[in-house]
């Protein structure tokens, strides 16, 4: 390496140290104005109305927001599957005794006569129209209307304030 090549990359490289700097400052100018604005705010606002705190929680519920959707799918699909499950055995346990009081010589009540049999199978309508409802191919991948969710973000706090 001759003195030249030497010399160039010493000045690379103070010029990198010297944006290196540069950039540590900035950063640190920044953390100094977001600590002053911080401080200000929570000066000039109560905490639950305070903007910087406010953004901040939006944040995280944003990056909170897909585990929970997520975890809210799986839970869906386990009580599914446990409502599936459930229809399947009653289904057969009623036909196995319906089938005992016919050999034992009982009366065997029609579909419509059997008025639990009946509540059964409105309870299961109910739930479909439910499933229906919040199904998103149905509300173009939406799980649930604005107008719903408004509907239901008010109720609920609505609960909580009579609680």
């Amino acid at each position: 390496m001759d003195v030249g090549e030497v010399m160039n990359r010493t000045r690379a490289e103070n010029a990198v140290d010297t944006i290196e700097s540069h950039f540590a400052k900035a950063i640190a100018n920044l953390q100094f104005v977001e600590r002053a604005l911080a401080s200000e705010l929570d000066a000039t606002y109560p905490k639950h109305i305070n903007p910087y705190n406010i953004v901040n929680r939006i944040k995280q519920l944003e990056a909170e927001l897909p585990v929970l959707s997520k975890e809210c799918q799986q839970l869906f699909a386990a009580k599914q599957d446990l409502i599936d499950t459930a229809k399947k055995n009653l289904v057969q346990n009623r036909a196995l005794v319906r089938r005992m009081q016919a050999r034992a010589g009982l009366s065997v009540p029609s579909d419509s006569e059997d008025a639990v049999y009946t509540s059964f199978k409105e309870i299961l309508k109910e739930w479909n129209r439910s499933v229906q409802s919040r199904d998103p191919s149905a509300t173009n991948g939406h799980i649930m209307a604005k107008h719903d969710l408004n509907a239901t973000v008010f109720q609920s706090k609505a609960r909580a304030v009579d609680s």
